[in-house]
C-alpha cells in the first residue's frame, strides 16, 4: 500500500501529519488539549479562591431592605441639611494610641451647636474589618472629642447627633478622612 496523502501510513487508518520535522499525532493533539484546559481550569479555581478568601461579605446587614428604604435615608440627610449645620475636624489626624478625633459643629448663623450628644463610628471604606466606636464628650462650645486608636490610611467618619428635642434624630453626617 502506498500513502495517498502526504504523511506516512503506519496502520491502517491512522495518518501522521509533518509539521515543521515534528510527527503529531492524535495523541499529541489530545494530550495538547487535555494540558491547555488544565492550565484554564487551575487558573480559574485559582483566582476563585483568592477572591473568595479576601472577600469579608457584605458590609451592611440586610442591605437589600435598605435599598427598599433608600428614600428614608435621603429625607432625613435633607432634614439635617435643613438645620444647617456644619460638622468640621478641627484638627488633622495622625496615628497612634489615645488620638483625639475633635469635631466642631456650628449653625447656619455660624454659632456653636451646644448639648448635643453624639454617637460616632470610624470604618474603612473598603472592608468592615476595621470599625472603631467613637464615644464624644463635648469640651467646649460646639467642639466635640473622642478617643480612638488609629492606623494610617482612609476611613469613614460617621456622626449621628442627638438634641434634647430630638430635631437631628437618625441623621447622620458622614466624610472621608485620611489618616497619616
Amino acid at each position: 500500500m502506498s500513502p495517498t496523502r502526504k504523511g506516512d501510513e503506519t496502520m491502517a487508518g491512522t495518518e501522521h501529519v509533518h509539521y515543521a520535522g515534528l510527527v503529531i499525532t492524535g495523541r499529541h493533539v489530545l494530550w495538547f488539549l487535555i494540558a491547555f484546559f488544565a492550565v484554564i481550569i487551575a487558573t480559574n479555581i485559582y483566582f476563585v479562591r483568592a477572591a473568595v478568601s479576601t472577600f469579608p461579605g457584605e458590609q451592611v446587614e440586610k442591605s437589600y431592605y435598605q435599598g427598599l428604604n433608600y428614600n428614608d435615608v435621603l429625607e432625613k440627610r435633607r432634614a439635617l441639611a435643613g438645620l444647617g449645620w456644619t460638622f468640621e475636624l478641627t484638627h488633622p489626624l495622625t496615628t497612634g494610641s489615645d488620638q483625639q478625633v475633635n469635631i466642631r459643629i456650628v449653625s447656619a448663623y455660624d454659632q456653636p451647636v451646644l448639648g448635643l450628644h453624639l454617637a460616632g463610628q470610624l470604618v474603612r471604606p473598603s472592608t468592615d474589618a476595621e470599625k472603631i466606636d467613637l464615644a464624644f464628650t463635648e469640651s467646649r462650645d460646639g467642639h466635640y472629642i473622642a478617643q480612638a486608636d488609629l492606623k494610617p490610611g482612609a476611613w469613614d467618619l460617621f456622626v449621628t447627633p442627638r438634641t434634647a428635642d430630638d430635631a437631628a434624630e437618625g441623621h447622620t453626617a458622614k466624610t472621608r478622612i485620611y489618616v497619616e
